[in-house]
């Protein structure tokens, strides 16, 4: 059976029984409720058996009437008839007060009474003849017949005062055994709950002890969690500002490239424009040596055309300059293009030192005729060379273009990327923040967990477990504690 159960069964048992006692006692009262009255009036009784005989003598002198006598032996008759059978009883000797009395319970006392109303009637019959007739025997039988009246009477008011005392005795004995009754199970149910009340600060002493481990990890884990959210709003902050940086030196990158791939369309449209002329060139050194025979004729178009070639050389070792220029701004990216720029300066010199060979030749053309067929095979095989580096040049710069459009839309992409970890990194910055805040918050609640579970500690004696060192608190200087702190 469970502590609980047997601990419940106790106060119901405790209650059972002090409703019996009291309903006992209720009861037993109830019965006394007259015996007082009772004792009394058989007492009374025989003071008037006394009182009686004494006005019989005293009417013989005619010192008390005969109403008086009369009145004594009514007093008497109707108190008795009340004490034997229940009924109205005067309380006075004036017949001004009456009490109802019930019949008496004891078979002993109702004998007893039947015999003190048997002798009675006898007397009281011989004292009306006295009082009536001053019959001498009627005074005789009343002197005699006194005292053995007088000892009846005495013996109904001892039988009814042992009554009394057995219903006294009887509810001393009621009250006395519920009271051990009372004492045994509150006995039992104080040891049940000390038992209870025992095994309750076990395990809250076990639990206060748990809470408090617990609230010391839940502390240092507090303190290490808000150092680390410090770091890493400290490492959030770093590396924000690096990625604006980063992300400004992407734009800067993303404009050049941009620039780089407008210069790079541009030298492609001019190795376009270059690669026309020297089929131009091409063609026109074709009909010079077809038509050597008329160098002579053709001098003047061909000094143009050496002119042109002059300008064409000069502008693309500009471009050649300006493509070095822009891919040593390139760096890494531009450097393929630097090698194809120096190729093409290599070649606008070797273009312009071909013209100027060229205006030197037609210069001697008149000397040297013979030699034209010769110079003009010589310059087609040249042009023909300078067509198919200017085809490689317009490959390379188509290449390049590509790339340097693709390498814009790659740090674009690249750039919306980290405008993009710029503003995740902004808000990881402010939760790592939130949550250094936040830990802090959590460390400060840790350690006023930890107060209180100490205090709670010492409330349950909890030091008797930690070396049995007493504690300097009270229960109240707790509680005072507590109640400042909420």
């Amino acid at each position: 059976m469970r502590r609980s159960t047997k601990l419940y069964l106790c106060f119901i048992i405790q209650f059972a029984v002090s409703i019996m006692i009291i309903w006992s006692v209720f009861q037993l009262l109830k019965a006394q409720e007259f015996d007082s009255v009772v004792i009394n009036l058989a007492g009374r009784q025989r003071m008037l058996t006394q009182k009686l005989t004494k006005e019989c003598i005293l009417f013989e002198k005619n010192l008390v009437t005969e109403d008086q006598v009369l009145g004594t032996a009514r007093i008497f008759d109707e108190t008795l008839v009340a004490l034997a059978a229940g009924g109205s009883a005067p309380l006075d000797l004036q017949f001004s007060k009456y009490i109802t009395l019930p019949p008496p319970e004891s078979p002993t006392v109702k004998k007893q009474l039947a015999r003190v109303q048997g002798m009675w009637m006898q007397f009281k019959d011989r004292v009306y003849n006295w009082v009536k007739h001053k019959d001498m025997e009627a005074f005789k039988f009343i002197a005699e017949n006194n005292v053995p009246l007088l000892k009846e009477m005495n013996q109904a008011v001892f039988l009814m005062d042992r009554e009394s005392y057995s219903k006294v005795k009887r509810l001393k004995t009621i009250l006395l055994a519920g009271l051990i009754t009372l004492i045994l199970f509150f006995l039992a149910g104080m040891y049940i709950v000390r038992k209870n009340v025992q095994q309750i600060f076990s395990s809250l002493r076990r639990a206060v002890a748990n809470l408090n481990s617990s609230s010391s990890e839940l502390r240092l884990l507090a303190q290490k969690e808000a150092e680390s959210s410090q770091q890493l709003a400290a490492g959030s902050s770093e590396q924000s500002s690096a990625l604006e940086d980063t992300s400004s030196s992407l734009e800067e990158i993303s404009s050049m490239t941009k620039q780089n791939a407008e210069n790079a369309n541009l030298a492609n449209d001019l190795v376009k424009e270059v690669t026309k002329t020297i089929q131009n060139a091409k063609e026109s050194m074709v009909r010079l040596s077809q038509f050597m025979e008329d160098t002579l004729k053709a001098s003047e178009e061909t000094k143009d055309i050496i002119k042109t070639i002059d300008e064409i050389a000069f502008q693309t070792n500009l471009l050649a300059l300006n493509a070095a220029v822009e891919a040593a701004r390139a760096g890494e990216a531009g450097a393929g293009f630097a090698v194809v720029a120096d190729e093409v300066r290599n070649l606008a010199m070797r273009a312009a030192e071909a013209a100027r060979t060229t205006s030197r030749l037609l210069e001697d053309t008149a000397k040297k005729i013979e030699d034209g067929t010769q110079l003009s095979s010589k310059t087609n095989d040249e042009f023909n060379q300078v067509a198919e580096s200017i085809i490689k040049v317009d490959q390379l710069v188509d290449e390049i273009t590509a790339a340097s459009q693709e390498q814009a839309q790659g740090i674009e992409l690249l750039n919306n990327a980290m405008i993009k970890m710029d503003k995740v990194t902004h808000e990881n910055t402010t939760t790592a923040q939130e949550s250094a805040n936040t830990s802090k918050e959590l460390h400060k609640e840790a350690s006023a967990i930890s107060e209180i579970v100490g205090q709670l500690g010492l409330l349950v004696d909890l030091s008797r477990d930690n070396g049995g060192k007493k504690s300097g608190f009270s229960a109240r200087s707790l509680i005072q504690r507590l109640r400042r702190k909420n």
